[in-house]
């Protein structure tokens, strides 16, 4: 399901910059904990990363980090022309980023 900019902002990534570490990994943190809480499902489109940095205050390079974090961990795939989808839970290589975060 295609949601609001708004949406990711105020509720799946609420709070994603009081993490520790580099930014891009607090934000690929946050995104893989709102699939980890089921707020995000599989085949699910993230915000292209244009929008989503500016609407979070960070560079565009931040947000394709974060990003290329997701995919190096099998969570999401990307596809040129088309976006970012989250990939079901058997694609993934790894633990998700974030998984046990309290």
């Amino acid at each position: 399901m295609d949601r609001d900019l708004g949406w990711w902002v105020r509720i799946a990534l609420d709070g994603w910059d009081r993490g520790e570490g580099p930014r891009y990994r607090c934000l690929a943190a946050a995104l893989a904990d709102a699939v980890e809480r089921g707020l995000v499902d599989p085949g699910d489109r993230l915000p292209a990363e244009r929008l989503l940095a500016e609407a979070l205050g960070v560079s565009r390079g931040t947000a394709v980090r974060g990003y290329e974090e997701l995919a190096g961990a099998g969570l999401v795939e990307r596809r040129r022309g088309a976006g970012t989808f989250v990939r079901s839970r058997t694609a993934w290589v790894r633990t998700p980023l974030g998984a046990g975060r309290g």
